[in-house]
């Protein structure tokens, strides 16, 4: 039965390679999706709010600090009015 071993090796090896182009892919993505996050959302309101008070360059670790905290505000501002 050679013939079975060298398609069902074929097959194998066609779908180690599509499971490491789509594992790469969907890494990629996720990696996006998570720099658009952070970016964005939690470093940009940071920044948004870091603004007024800083009079030179503020850190982004504590831009990044301070969206988290302020998401954090807004999820629990809305959980409290919606109860």
């Amino acid at each position: 039965m050679p013939v079975d071993e060298i398609v069902g090796g074929l097959l194998g090896a066609i779908l180690e390679i599509v499971v490491g182009l789509l594992g790469g892919i969907l890494r990629f993505f996720g990696w996006v999706f998570g720099e658009i996050i952070v970016q964005l959302l939690i470093r940009g309101l940071g920044s948004l709010l870091c603004k007024p008070f800083k009079k030179n360059e503020v850190n982004s670790s504590i831009e990044i600090l301070v969206g988290i905290l302020a998401w954090l505000l807004i999820i629990f501002v809305c959980f409290i009015l919606s109860v």
